[in-house]
């Protein structure tokens, strides 16, 4: 039985095409994320702010911006550590914004892993609370 080269040559072509296409597209799937905020009655996304805001409708208030930061090179393996990692950028954070005083921090094992969360108290009374998972 004679195979046509033709036909070798086109089905190996489709096999590369099809192995090109499901690895960019793997690659491409965990590049993208997918940030869920659910807030109450009355609060609005800032179009354009950065980082993400939100406002709540009406007088007063608060603001929530939201930055996602990549993950950490080192996996977090206890609570200790996550602590010391968010003092670390929030240290970092606090050389073009004051924080004001920390007034708590600590840790806590959630469903999606190790958190770590700080609250600072602003010179003007604001709260400002800090997560990393």
């Amino acid at each position: 039985m004679q195979i046509d080269p033709l036909l070798v040559i086109t089905v190996v072509f489709v096999i590369i095409l099809v192995g090109v296409i499901l690895l960019v597209g793997t690659r491409m799937e965990k590049r993208k994320r997918k940030l869920s905020v659910t807030l109450p009655e009355g609060w609005y996304h800032v179009p354009g702010a950065t980082p993400l805001e939100y406002h709540p409708g009406g007088e007063g208030g608060g603001v929530l911006q939201i930055s996602l930061n990549p993950p950490f090179k080192k996996k977090i393996t206890s609570g200790e550590e996550a602590e010391k990692k968010l003092v670390e950028l929030n240290d970092a954070l606090s050389v073009r914004e004051d924080l004001g005083e920390r007034i708590a921090l600590g840790h806590e094992i959630a469903e999606s892993g190790i958190m770590a969360t700080a609250t600072y108290q602003g010179v003007n009374q604001q709260l400002m609370q800090f997560w990393l998972r």
